[in-house]
C-alpha cells in the first residue's frame, strides 16, 4: 500500500491537484468469484456507469422489513466469505439486500476509480430505489463508506439510515495512514477527494437519516479518527465498537448487528 501511495503522491506533484485518474490505485480488486449458498437471489450483470457489472438483489421470505444497500470494502466481492454471510444474516432477517461489484471486481468489468464507482452507485440507486415507504438503510464497508455516505446524504429525503463500517473520514485520510511523513505534505497540497464522509456528514445533521458508526477498537483504520468523526457529528446517531477484525462485525456478532441495523430500520 504504501508504494501504491508513494506512487500516486508522484504523479500527483507532476500534474494538478484535479489528478483523479490515479484513484485506482486505491483499489485491489478482488477476482476470485465462488457460489454464492444460502441465499434466495437474483442477479444479473448490467450496465451501470459505463461498465458491465455484477448486480445483486437478495430475496427475503415474506414482505422485507427493508431494503439494505451494501457497498463493500477493498479486496472483497460480492462472493467473498463475509459478504456471503453479512448478505445472509440480513436476508434471513427479512432484508432485501442490493448491491453491485464495483468495476473491476469479481464479474464486473472496467477499472476502479473513485468517479466509476460513484457514478455507478448513483444510477444503480436511482433505478432499483422504490417509491413507497420501505425502510432504506445504505450500508458502506471500509473503503466503500466514502461513496455509501454520499448516496445517503444525496438522497436523505428517502434513506432511513447509514452504517459506516470500518470506514475512515477520506480517501485523503486513507492516504495520510499508510504514506511515510516526509510526504504528507504533498497529500495535503495535491491530493482532493470527489466525495467523501467528512463532508457528507454535516450535510445529513438536519435530515432525518440517522448514523450508524461501527469500528473495530484494534482496527488498521484509526479508532480515534472515527471517534473524532462521531465527535463532531450532530445528527442522530450511535457508535458501536467492538474486539474483533476489520469489517467483520456482521459475522462475530450477528445478532448485535441485526438489532443496530433494526433499529435504524424503525427510525430508532
Amino acid at each position: 500500500m504504501r508504494n501504491l501511495i508513494v506512487t500516486i503522491l508522484a504523479a500527483a506533484a507532476c500534474l494538478t491537484a484535479r489528478a483523479q485518474q490515479w484513484d485506482s490505485l486505491y483499489y485491489r480488486p478482488d477476482k476470485e468469484v465462488a457460489a454464492i449458498e444460502g441465499i434466495a437471489f437474483d442477479e444479473h450483470m448490467e450496465r451501470l456507469g459505463g461498465n458491465t457489472l455484477h448486480v445483486i438483489e437478495t430475496i427475503p421470505d415474506g414482505t422485507p422489513k427493508g431494503v439494505v444497500y451494501i457497498y463493500h470494502g477493498n479486496a472483497e466481492n460480492l462472493t467473498g466469505r463475509n459478504m456471503q454471510r453479512v448478505m445472509s444474516t440480513l436476508t434471513a432477517a427479512g432484508y432485501t439486500v442490493r448491491a453491485f461489484d464495483y468495476p473491476g471486481f469479481g464479474r464486473s468489468t472496467g477499472t476502479p476509480t473513485h468517479a466509476a464507482i460513484g457514478e455507478a452507485a448513483r444510477e444503480h440507486f436511482r433505478r432499483t430505489v422504490s417509491d413507497d415507504d420501505t425502510p432504506v438503510i445504505i450500508y458502506g464497508r471500509s473503503i466503500g463508506t466514502q461513496i455509501a455516505a454520499t448516496i445517503a446524504t444525496e438522497n436523505s429525503d428517502r434513506v432511513m439510515g447509514l452504517v459506516l463500517d470500518g470506514g475512515s473520514p477520506s480517501f485523503k485520510a486513507l492516504a495520510l495512514i499508510f504514506a511515510p511523513v516526509e510526504v504528507h505534505h504533498l497529500i495535503e497540497q495535491y491530493m482532493t477527494d470527489p466525495y467523501s464522509v467528512a463532508e457528507a456528514l454535516p450535510r445529513l445533521e438536519k435530515t432525518d437519516v440517522r448514523v450508524l458508526f461501527i469500528h473495530s477498537v484494534n482496527d488498521h483504520i484509526p479508532y480515534s479518527d472515527i471517534r473524532r468523526l462521531y465527535a463532531s457529528f450532530k445528527g442522530k446517531k450511535t457508535f458501536w465498537s467492538y474486539d474483533g477484525y476489520h469489517i467483520d462485525a456482521a459475522t462475530l456478532y450477528p445478532d448485535a448487528f441485526l438489532s443496530h441495523i433494526d433499529s435504524l430500520a424503525r427510525g430508532r
